[in-house]
């Protein structure tokens, strides 16, 4: 569970556009509040990195050209980039000017580029083969020189050298060069579940230079949805307060259910059910230690306040970041933005 977790009013049972003003009525007063996460905590983190984990090794299974890859900006392609997101935004395929009201922070700028960017090569590569290349992509900002942003993560191609058709806008790593016919390069590069670890590892990854920096993940839609389809998924179909509502891996460790799966198989009702039967349970989890607190929430508590100190000496923040530091780091990130070109090197930009 998330260190850091809050209660906010459940929008399915307030006033809105989706059921006309008119919301159903709460049969129990334990749904019309749900618990949200941090989304930053070590806890949060594991859990996001666990469940992409799961979709992509499941995806893995049937789409068996997946490739590692690191994709990285040059100095023209990336101040392009900036100038065209930082006048306009994408809305529904349609471009539309930015009103002073949406200007970008500095690291808002850094993954609009991204965003772009992707956007352009995905686009590029639909026009070659008339569909889209599936990726699953993970910022990350440098720690030399310049501190560029550039993506880490997995591509399902045939031939990984055929990547620089299509990302135009830097150099990229797309394995280790082995020797091919007739003077072309070849790639030794395949993708297994241990470099699904490797790779969903950026998830866990702190960055105690930019800790108002918040990464971003930029997938292809059904990534993992295999499962939903295959005999295993069969045994999660509810049962009241018997479902098995976990994955289970090869191994036989039970995790939890990702909740893209959760909300592929569950309908809304089972999904609020599920959600009471472990209110009724009384129990907690804090480091994937089982806690009770039918007596009392003193252990619980505990085990709370030191999990709370664990994550920030790990670099993970305090559930919060101070305006000051915000405000430092922006300031800081626009002066490498807007500073004078450097002499980049690709090679060792992303190490």
């Amino acid at each position: 569970m998330c260190l850091y977790s809050r209660l906010v009013e459940n929008p399915k049972y307030k006033k809105n556009k989706k059921n006309g003003g008119h919301p159903p009525p709460v049969y129990d007063e334990r749904i019309r509040y749900i618990p949200i996460g941090c989304g930053q905590c070590m806890e949060c983190r594991k859990k996001k990195q666990r469940e992409w984990k799961v979709r992509l090794c499941e995806e893995i299974l049937t789409a068996t050209n997946g490739k590692f890859i690191t994709l990285t900006f040059n100095e023209k392609s990336l101040q392009e980039l900036r100038d065209e997101v930082s006048k306009y935004k994408w809305t529904k395929g349609k471009k539309i000017t930015r009103t002073a009201e949406e200007t970008l922070t500095a690291y808002e700028l850094d993954n609009a580029v991204c965003a772009r960017a992707i956007r352009l090569m995905t686009e590029l590569y639909r026009k070659h083969h008339g569909k889209t290349i599936k990726h699953w992509l993970i910022t990350e900002l440098g720690h030399k020189n310049t501190e560029r942003i550039h993506l880490h993560g997995i591509i399902w191609i045939d031939n990984v050298a055929d990547i620089d058709k299509y990302w135009k806008h830097g150099w990229t790593w797309k394995g280790k060069p082995v020797g091919g016919k007739h003077g072309q390069i070849k790639y030794k590069n395949y993708v297994s579940e241990r470099t699904i670890n490797y790779c969903t590892k950026y998830v866990l990854k702190t960055d105690t230079k930019h800790k108002a920096y918040k990464q971003r993940i930029f997938a292809s839609n059904g990534i993992g949805k295999g499962y939903t389809t295959r005999p295993d998924s069969e045994h999660n179909i509810y049962t009241g307060t018997t479902t098995k509502d976990y994955y289970k891996t090869r191994t036989g460790h039970k995790l939890a259910l990702p909740n893209y799966y959760r909300n592929k198989i569950y309908s809304e009702y089972d999904r609020e059910a599920l959600w009471l039967h472990k209110l009724d349970e009384q129990v907690r989890y804090v480091n994937g230690v089982k806690y009770s607190i039918r007596d009392t929430h003193k252990t619980f508590e505990q085990a709370l306040i030191t999990a709370r100190i664990k994550n920030a000496q790990l670099g993970y923040g305090t559930g919060d970041i101070s305006q000051h530091q915000k405000d430092y780091e922006e300031k800081r990130r626009q002066l490498l933005i807007r500073g004078p070109k450097s002499n980049w090197k690709p090679v060792k930009q992303w190490e």
